[in-house]
């Protein structure tokens, strides 16, 4: 466990839209503030709270996206679902800071804590009580299209390349460690990390992983062939994915950014330099959650 006794910067990251399910934000900042931190939100967050007259903003700072790139947080508190919290963490990988997640959204694996647990939460992060700060591998995806890097992309659930809407299907080629694997011909392949094992790759039949493992999941989507399965891989391999799809093809990155594919294009994907800080709680533990959100050891909700 690590001590953020001495958290003095957070900051506050919210999805708008779903913002009128926690009433509490005026309380989170006065909570904050009572610790003696500096409690800042981005510009576009603070425009949505301001026209709600509903929240004393007279002690938060404003900051740019451009400003919190070259800005030093020690606290990310992220309330939303488990969407707000990926892009939170794609944005923040490189700063190295523990996120808190607060879940407004439906399932949310990753947002640790309930709106109306939010006072004991924090107040334990700055107690040092029970809680440790938990790594979690990240994805990094280059396009190299001709001789030349065409765009990268990070990720902290899974990269997925598919086609888009034709009758053509997607034809990938999948190489590790350039060694060939196979020709998937489908849909399209998932590349996951164990986060993302509950999330896309899940709802197209792949294994659920561990979040604490160094592993990779290769998974390809509604696959032409029964013999084209799921496969798990160490996180320290070379994946190289060649897309020969004849139709239009497209590269998405926790199914939030996007890269349009063109035929032999070489897609690498490796693990990340970086990875996610999230906070969690001793009592959270992965099987408890997966027993509540799939709903596991009670047959009738199923």
């Amino acid at each position: 466990m690590v001590s953020m006794s001495e958290t003095k910067r957070v900051i506050l990251i919210v999805n708008p839209v779903k913002i009128d399910k926690f009433s509490y934000f005026g309380e989170v900042i006065s909570l904050l503030t009572a610790n003696g931190c500096e409690v800042y939100t981005t510009a576009d967050t603070y425009k949505v709270l301001d026209a709600r007259k509903k929240v004393n903003l007279s002690g938060i700072g404003i900051v740019s996206s451009d400003e919190v790139k070259k800005s030093q947080f020690d606290l990310v508190i992220c309330l939303g679902g488990d969407g707000t919290i990926l892009s939170t963490a794609r944005f923040f990988a490189g700063h190295k800071v523990p996120i808190l997640g607060i879940n407004l959204g439906n399932l949310g694996f990753l947002a640790e804590v309930m709106p109306s647990d939010y006072e004991k939460s924090i107040g334990r992060i700055f107690g040092g009580k029970d809680y440790q700060i938990e790594k979690r591998i990240m994805l990094k995806c280059t396009v190299e299209r001709g001789r030349k890097k065409a765009h990268t992309l990070y990720a902290l659930n899974d990269i997925v390349a598919h086609r888009r809407s034709s009758s053509k299907m997607a034809v990938l080629e999948a190489y590790i460690d350039n060694k060939f694997v196979d020709e998937y011909h489908g849909d399209g392949l998932i590349v996951s990390t164990p986060t993302g094992s509950t999330a896309y790759s899940l709802s197209c039949g792949g294994p659920i992983v561990a979040p604490e493992l160094m592993a990779i999941i290769i998974n390809p989507i509604c696959a032409f062939t029964l013999s084209s399965r799921p496969l798990i891989v160490s996180d320290r391999v070379r994946i190289k994915i060649v897309n020969r799809t004849e139709g239009q093809a497209i590269l998405a990155a926790d199914n939030q950014e996007f890269f349009k594919l063109q035929k032999d294009d070489n897609i690498i994907i490796t693990r990340s330099e970086f990875c996610a800080r999230m906070i969690k709680f001793s009592e959270n533990n992965f099987f408890d959650i997966l027993r509540t959100k799939l709903c596991w050891g009670n047959f009738k909700k199923r």
